[in-house]
């Protein structure tokens, strides 16, 4: 988000606003490439596990909820000496200030599904969550199915929840210029690829049902995963135990020009997520020109449109049958690709960051353009 924010902020001329961005000093490497720009990057060295170990020893920073103590955000002293008229939380983590704010929550997942959460990351989150979205002036969320969700479950006005569509920061490269930077060789050289960490929400015992359905047909297709797997899900297990594992390559995490490739290289993305906000690896499926089979829920649909094939994320027949349509029917997966670059030929990350600076000029009552005012608020067409 922040990087391809900047991004997109860097391609446009502005005066009017004076913009600084705190990035941490030990992964702040990206931003050179920005150095030419009007932005300015504020570096901070602190140790941030430090600090929120020392904020938590704070009492008095506690709400009592439910019969536990929950953390409450602090006050940020470091930031606050810049005097910020507004301040932008581009992730879901906050601090309480004397400023106006945007706040992105991105997500309230954990109200759909409070068991895939720890009763101590439940309370952490939501007490986290519901202040900052009560203490800002806006709230950002990245698509319509995400604005309805926080106006239901934390009573904000409409005009309060504002649609900002991200985009996928992906430039593809090509194979010869992966040679010599360790890309995993993969085994397969036609499979589908799903790149998540194993989060519950993230379902992957549904692919592994629906690959061993088609085994049992006679049909074998390859699946690559890729993603951190540091959640403590042992993946292995059940592969090993539906028998499948000759067609299963777990390559863990790879670098951003790797998985580019692997998009590229793939015959499609396969997506039965139980919870997405807003799903990058579509848009990057859909940059690299590949395929999509994606769930039929919460904000998925909307986001794919008529760009991929649906599937139920609690039927693994459905999905079986979605992957053998996809797996067999060139003409499907050229047309799908088709379709979903033309989708985000609507969507970069230019037009995000000029939403954005709407958002800042009306946040801190500055003149904006009645055109600039209006694309602010033309609803958008994705989830």
């Amino acid at each position: 988000m922040a990087m391809g924010l900047v991004s997109g902020l860097s391609e446009i001329k502005f005066d009017d606003i004076l913009i600084k961005i705190l990035v941490l000093d030990r992964h702040c490497d990206w931003i050179k490439k920005f150095s030419t720009t009007d932005l300015i990057f504020v570096k901070d060295q602190r140790n941030w596990f430090l600090k929120e170990a020392l904020d938590k020893i704070k009492f008095h920073r506690y709400r009592w909820r439910n019969g536990y103590f929950s953390q409450l955000p602090v006050r940020d002293k470091r930031i606050e000496k810049l005097s910020p008229d507004l301040v932008h939380f581009v992730f879901q983590r906050g601090y309480q200030t004397g400023s106006d704010s945007l706040y992105q929550p991105h997500d309230l997942q954990h109200l759909h599904y409070p068991d895939f959460f720890s009763s101590k990351v439940f309370r952490d989150r939501e007490t986290k969550y519901r202040y900052l979205s009560n203490c800002s002036k806006h709230i950002v969320v990245g698509t319509q199915w995400i604005k309805n969700d926080v106006i239901d479950k934390y009573g904000a006005t409409s005009d309060k929840v504002k649609v900002i569509p991200l985009a996928p920061y992906f430039h593809p490269v090509e194979s010869e210029l992966l040679e010599n930077e360790g890309f995993s060789e993969i085994r397969f050289k036609k499979f589908i690829f799903y790149p998540a960490a194993p989060w519950p929400h993230k379902n992957h015992s549904i692919i592994f049902s629906a690959l061993s359905q088609l085994r049992k047909k006679g049909l074998i297709i390859p699946i690559v995963l890729s993603g951190p797997r540091s959640t403590g899900v042992n993946l292995s297990q059940v592969i090993e135990e539906l028998g499948i594992q000759d067609q299963v390559q777990d390559i863990g995490f790879v670098s951003d020009k790797h998985l580019q490739q692997l998009y590229k290289s793939a015959t499609a993305l396969v997506m039965p997520s139980l919870f997405e906000a807003e799903s990058l690896p579509v848009w990057e499926a859909f940059a690299a020109g590949t395929p999509v089979l994606c769930s039929n829920v919460t904000s998925m649909p909307n986001q794919i449109g008529n760009a991929g094939l649906l599937f139920n994320p609690f039927d693994a027949q459905d999905l079986s049958e979605k992957l053998e349509r996809i797996w067999d029917d060139i003409d499907l997966r050229i047309e799908l690709a088709s379709r979903g670059s033309l989708m985000l030929s609507h969507i970069s990350w230019r037009e995000t960051a000029l939403r954005y600076l709407t958002l800042y000029r009306t946040s801190m009552s500055l003149p904006a353009s009645i055109n600039d005012l209006e694309t602010l608020e033309m609803p958008s067409e994705i989830g």
